[in-house]
């Protein structure tokens, strides 16, 4: 009985088998043909101009959503690539941080009775940040590999994506450059969890409880809102992995489709030994009185890390992403932090080659013509 059972079963899986590869063979799939016209990615412009709209910089210290502006050169001499971006914020509502100093003050009391608002006297500083600095590839080969092209099928509307065979560089090389960043900082929570006390020109002294005034009495907690400008700046350094490739395929019914992408994966260690805070000082309503307070006590950290991604294209017009996270210098337990970039447009100049391919495939033509 049980090989009669098992006899059937193995019937039923071979007819089973048949009837799908009979509908696989009567309704097969949709399929792109193709010629490839250009695969050599070595062929890539040498100079990128970045117009960055939308950066986002989320950090510990401060946020701020701002634009930027960045260029990349591929020189001559070996594929040393030379890069220099900026970004900052210009709408105070965008920068967490300068935003809140220009409508908070120090609540500093000048007796028990007095409760009138004292502001801060500095000018405080936008959200900046720049950067200068070379890729150089040490280690560069060319392998076989692929490339996924997205096309749209018209058929149904949806996007679908092949994988073509495609020359790819990947290279190994050094990052070296410099940095810098400004931006408006709250001193708050670094007086409280430092546990530190900060001392006026005119004796009045900031703790984490709030003021004392002179030798008379102490407001109460969080009566104070303490802002000043920080400023960092150094140099960096690291490695990074670049991917290239630069392939161009003529289709019978999309015409000229390519996938010409520049992928770099970087990770850096970042020393910047001119790290420091700005004293900052408040005016007494009614009597337009200075006090100066010192922040020396205040500790910051001059080291940082980060690992981030960069990607371009080799095309006229086009776009570029990238992001990064790590930490930063900054007030000691402050700098972690990650970072946006949307580049649109980008503009890509400078091709050695004669032009890259651009006839279309239109009505009545092969693309063996």
């Amino acid at each position: 009985m049980k090989l009669k059972y098992l006899l059937s079963t193995v019937l039923i899986i071979m007819l089973t088998g048949r009837i799908f590869a009979q509908l696989e063979s009567s309704y097969p799939s949709s399929a792109l043909v193709y010629k490839v016209l250009l695969d050599d990615p070595t062929q890539t412009n040498k100079l990128w101009v970045h117009l960055q709209p939308v950066t986002v910089d989320g950090m510990s210290m401060n946020a701020a959503v701002g634009s930027g502006l960045e260029t990349q050169w591929i020189s001559p001499f070996k594929g040393l690539e030379l890069k220099a971006s900026i970004r900052g914020n210009f709408l105070n509502a965008m920068d967490l941080q300068r935003r809140a100093a220009s409508t908070s003050s120090v609540f500093l009391q000048t007796s028990k009775y007095d409760d009138l608002k004292n502001p801060i006297s500095n000018n405080f500083k936008r959200f900046l940040n720049w950067e200068i600095g070379a890729f150089y590839p040490f280690l560069e080969y060319k392998k076989d590999g692929q490339a996924d092209i997205s096309f749209s099928n018209g058929a149904n509307g949806q996007t679908e994506t092949i994988e073509v065979n495609a020359k790819v560089i990947r290279s190994v090389g050094a990052r070296l450059g410099f940095n810098s960043m400004s931006t408006t900082v709250s001193l708050n929570n670094a007086i409280e969890d430092q546990n530190i006390e900060l001392t006026g020109s005119l004796g009045n002294r900031l703790t984490p409880k709030g003021a004392t005034i002179g030798s008379a009495f102490t407001t109460e907690d969080g009566k104070n809102n303490l802002f000043t400008s920080f400023s960092s700046g150094g140099i960096y350094a690291g490695i990074g992995l670049q991917r290239k490739k630069n392939l161009s395929i003529k289709t019978e019914n999309h015409g000229i489709v390519s996938s010409n992408s520049i992928l770099t994966m970087y990770a850096d260690l970042i020393v910047n030994p001119w790290t420091s805070l700005t004293p900052f000082s408040y005016t007494r309503s009614g009597t337009g009185v200075k006090e100066e307070f010192a922040v020396d006590k205040i500790k910051t950290s001059k080291l940082g890390f980060r690992t981030g991604f960069e990607i371009r294209f080799n095309e006229a017009a086009f776009i570029s992403a990238g992001g990064e996270i790590g930490y930063r210098p900054s007030i000691q337990g402050q700098g972690f932090y990650a970072a946006i970039k949307i580049g649109i447009p980008v503009f890509s100049f400078g091709n050695q080659t004669d032009a890259k391919p651009s006839t279309n495939v239109g009505e009545g033509q092969s693309i063996s013509k």
